[in-house]
């Protein structure tokens, strides 16, 4: 469902970026970026929707997935400089936290992103910039909760659902296996 909705975003988005930038050879290829973004997700969508992902894979993916908005959206800063883009990358970051459990996913993800940001954004800095940084710090740290509350629950979900099978097998009274054990 993510490479679905990120293929959809941006493909709608290419001819967006053709009628809100100025026109122009940069913009003709960040159009062309966010198209092919969007064709690649959308075959990622197709290839991962008809297929079981193994398990302990789907992070990594979600992770590659994430790598990979960020090197757009690093393609499409160094294309238009705006320090604006940093919004994105507040996106992408709490994104990063809602959708990966793996704490070293997590990590590369985020450190994907934040060497992504400062590669756009450094160049363009100006002296009013520092709100925004402080918010994409302000996004990383919102996002390391999103993941360690996620991460802490499905723990203890699957400890939950661990001791209920357990329970499940075992006579109350007597502590022997029942019948259906």
């Amino acid at each position: 469902p993510l490479s679905g909705a990120l293929s959809l975003m941006f493909l709608t988005g290419a001819p967006a970026v053709l009628a809100m930038l100025p026109a122009g050879p940069n913009t003709l290829v960040a159009a062309a970026a966010a198209a092919t973004v969007g064709v690649l997700m959308g075959g990622a969508w197709l290839v991962l929707g008809r297929r079981r992902i193994p398990v302990g894979s789907g992070h990594a993916a979600a992770a590659a997935i994430l790598v990979i908005v960020a090197a757009y959206l690093m393609l499409r800063g160094h294309l238009h400089p705006e320090f604006q883009q940093t919004t994105n990358f507040m996106l992408l970051v709490v994104g990063a936290g809602a959708l990966i459990l793996s704490t070293r996913w997590y990590g590369l993800a985020v450190a994907a992103s934040a060497a992504a940001w400062a590669f756009v954004a450094f160049p363009s800095w100006r002296p009013d910039s520092g709100p925004l940084a402080f918010g994409l710090l302000n996004a990383t740290i919102l996002s390391g909760v999103i993941h360690l509350t996620r991460r802490r629950a499905m723990l203890r979900l699957i400890e939950a659902r661990t001791e209920v099978a357990e329970l499940a097998l075992k006579d109350d009274l007597t502590g022997l296996r029942n019948r259906r054990a």
